[in-house]
Formats: structure tokens, sequence, C-alpha cells
């Protein structure tokens, strides 16, 4: 999207599905103007980028989005925002948002390829965050790239009652990082939360 790095969004209340089966689109040379959520007080981001470079062969996928930065603390729906995404081999999301507000990570990454690492050290959760289910799950043996998944103190899973699948079929996982004081004494559902990940 020629100009996107020059575009801002403060008025935005709701990016639901915004780059949604954007299966061709590629965030390389005109990825998100650093601004371009900072701002605004936008409700969803459900799908918003469900499949984006869904049709792209491997070795054109495109940089993961610009969106370290956006304003997330009003935000009370993040399901699948990166479910079947299929981006950049090795890439590495590491956003500083404010979750305090969404009750749900569902699908969030599900079926997605090419984020080598999932760094939430500068996310806030809180207990309001009850489902974890699918988080970045998979199914089958070629969802490979995923090794790291962190989580800092700022993380409260104490309300969090289901991680079912949260990680499952993820065969390339080897470090979870979980803070000292976590607190999973809200689970119920655990079901295949870590299926055949070595």
């Amino acid at each position: 999207i020629i100009g996107l790095n020059g575009l801002r969004a403060d008025s935005c209340t709701n990016m639901d599905r915004a780059f949604a089966d954007t299966r061709n689109l590629k965030f390389d040379l005109d990825n998100f103007h650093p601004d371009f959520g900072a701002n605004w007080s936008a409700s969803s981001t459900y799908r918003c980028f469900y499949r984006n470079g869904y049709a792209l062969a491997l070795a054109s996928r495109g940089d993961i989005p610009e969106i370290s930065n956006w304003d997330m603390s009003s935000v009370t729906d993040a399901r699948e925002m990166f479910r079947e995404a299929k981006l950049r081999p090795n890439s590495v999301l590491a956003p500083t948002w404010d979750l305090s507000n969404v009750a749900s990570l569902l699908n969030f990454y599900y079926l997605g390829e090419g984020i080598q690492r999932i760094n939430f050290s500068n996310v806030t959760i809180t207990n309001t965050m009850t489902s974890m289910q699918n988080f970045a799950g998979a199914t089958g043996a070629t969802y490979l790239e995923l090794d790291t998944v962190d989580f800092g103190a700022n993380c409260v899973f104490s309300g969090c009652t289901t991680w079912q699948s949260a990680f499952a079929d993820r065969g390339a996982l080897v470090t979870l990082n979980l803070d000292s004081g976590v607190d999973f004494s809200g689970i119920s559902v655990g079901t295949n939360w870590f299926l055949d990940v070595p």
C-alpha cells in the first residue's frame, strides 16, 4: 500500500478485519507509520491480519506489520488477529501493548506461519483474560517456525480458564518463558496444551 508509512489513524475506533484476506499484500517497502495506531481508541482488532500473505510463496512473503506501538488499551476483542497469516520466515512479534481489557486471545496466531518468536515481555494482560485457546496452535507437522514464546511479569493469567491447544503441534517450540510469579490457578481446560510439542 503506497503511502501507508505516512498515514495515521487517530480517529479510528474499530480495526475489525481491516486487512483480512489480503492474500498478496506485503508490508515490506510501505509498512505502518510508527504513530499509525498510537493515539486511537480502537475497540477491536478481530481478524485484523487474518490470512495476510496467504497466497504468497515462501520466498515472497512479506515483513510482519509494524504494529508494536499500537494503542491497544481500548481493545476488547483481539481474537484471530494473525490467524493463518503467512509472513517472512524468522519474523519476531514484540509489541508494547496494553491488553488489559481483552478477554480472549482465541486463535491469535492459529495456523500462522513465519513468526519465529512471540515476545510478550512488554505486554500487559490482566485477569480479564479468560481464554488462550489455540493462541498459537496448529494442526499437523508443517508449522515449525515458532520456537520461542515470552510472557512477562505484567501478563496475569489468574483469570484464564482455558489454554486448550494453545501451542499444539508447534514442533519447533523449545522455549516458553514465564514470570516466576505466574498464576495458573484459574485453569479448568488445558486439553492438548502442548500436544506434539517436543
